[in-house]
């Protein structure tokens, strides 16, 4: 049986292939890193652990972690490459390799990030993290299922009420998985 995705507690249990990898998540090194959304719950809780807001920055007008000047997330630590608040970190973050994009107010599909642990994942496996993901963490899908809609469809999504992942299978960087079961109004 393999531990579950979600129940990595501390930089120190990163899956291995995390470990090793040279591209990091959290960096613009890698897919041109977009900062985190953070849901209201998220900023609070990073506020507490963190005595301040200086880690809040805005993409649009959704609220998302800051990027520093040399691409990195601002809770990565430059030497360590190890994340200063991985216990507090948001659902985006939990979630990687897993993202999902939402198409309208009614759907999204999750996708999986091409990176060293997305490929040591077997297809069993996808599943069940992705029923973790929709069960642990709808709320907080919720509270950021608009964030990027208008820079994916900038990108080549149609945006709107069509469905521009339906039936497509794979991009450079990740794969299109399957409808998210949950809807932001439930």
């Amino acid at each position: 049986m393999t531990k579950p995705l979600l129940e990595y507690s501390a930089s120190a249990d990163f899956n291995p292939a995390c470990r090793e990898c040279p591209a990091r998540c959290c960096t613009t090194a890698t897919w041109g890193y977009a900062p985190s959304p953070l849901s209201p719950q998220e900023f609070k809780r990073l506020q507490v652990r963190t005595g301040d807001k200086r880690f809040l920055d805005r993409f649009d007008h959704f609220p998302v972690i800051r990027t520093e000047t040399d691409g990195r997330c601002t809770f990565l630590d430059p030497k360590t490459h190890e994340c200063t608040v991985y216990s507090d970190r948001p659902f985006d973050c939990r979630a990687f390799p897993f993202d999902f994009f939402s198409v309208n107010d009614e759907e999204a599909y999750w996708v999986l990030w091409d990176c060293p642990y997305s490929q040591a994942l077997r297809e069993g496996e996808i599943e069940q993290h992705l029923q973790q993901l929709e069960e642990k963490y709808g709320a907080e899908m919720k509270a950021i299922w608009h964030y990027g809609n208008e820079d994916y469809a900038e990108a080549g999504g149609a945006g709107g009420d069509e469905s521009p992942l339906e039936g497509q299978k794979s991009h450079k960087a990740f794969r299109v998985l399957r409808k998210v079961k949950l809807r932001p109004e439930e």
